[in-house]
C-alpha cells in the first residue's frame, strides 16, 4: 500500500474516531449533568483495574505533570469519589483509591457510556459492526504488542 493511501486512511480514521468520541464525551456529559469528566472517568477506570495508584503514576499514564493530576484528584475527593492515604513507609507518597460512591458512580458511567454506544452501533447493519469490532481489536492488538517492545 503506498505511503499516499495511508496517510489519507490514518487521517480518515483520527477524524472518525476524534469526532465520535468527542459527541459520545459530550453526550454522556449531558447524561452525567456535569458529575464527572471524561478524564476522571478515565483515572477511576485506572484506579478501578490496579485498586490504588499514586498521583506520579496517574500523570504519567496522561503525559502531564503531578501538580494536574492532582487538582484533579482534589475534586474528586471533594465529591467523595476516591481517598487519599499517606504511605506508611513514604510519607511523600500518596496513594489515591476509589471509594464506595466513587466505585458506584464509575459502574454507572460505565454503563451509561455502553447504552450512548449501542444506541448508535444498533443502528448498523450486522456484518459491518461485526468488520468494524474486529478491526479495531486488531488495530488494539498491534498497538499494544508495539508498546511492549
Amino acid at each position: 500500500m503506498s505511503q499516499i493511501n495511508l496517510d489519507q486512511y490514518a487521517e480518515r480514521l483520527k477524524t472518525a474516531m476524534f469526532t465520535t468520541i468527542r459527541k459520545l464525551n459530550a453526550e454522556l456529559a449531558d447524561e452525567l449533568g456535569g458529575q464527572l469528566t471524561p478524564t476522571q472517568f478515565y483515572l477511576m477506570k485506572h484506579m478501578s483495574c490496579k485498586q490504588r495508584s499514586t498521583v506520579s503514576e496517574m500523570a504519567e499514564l496522561m503525559g502531564v505533570k503531578p501538580s494536574a493530576i492532582t487538582g484533579i484528584v482534589d475534586r474528586m475527593h471533594n465529591h467523595g469519589l476516591v481517598n487519599r492515604d499517606r504511605d506508611q513507609e513514604d510519607r511523600r507518597v500518596v496513594w489515591v483509591s476509589l471509594t464506595d460512591k466513587g466505585k458506584q458512580v464509575l459502574m454507572e458511567t460505565e454503563r451509561k457510556r455502553i447504552d450512548i454506544v449501542k444506541k448508535y452501533i444498533s443502528l448498523m447493519e450486522p456484518a459491518k459492526l461485526e468488520a468494524m469490532v474486529e478491526s479495531f481489536e486488531e488495530l488494539s492488538k498491534l498497538i499494544q504488542n508495539d508498546s511492549e517492545k
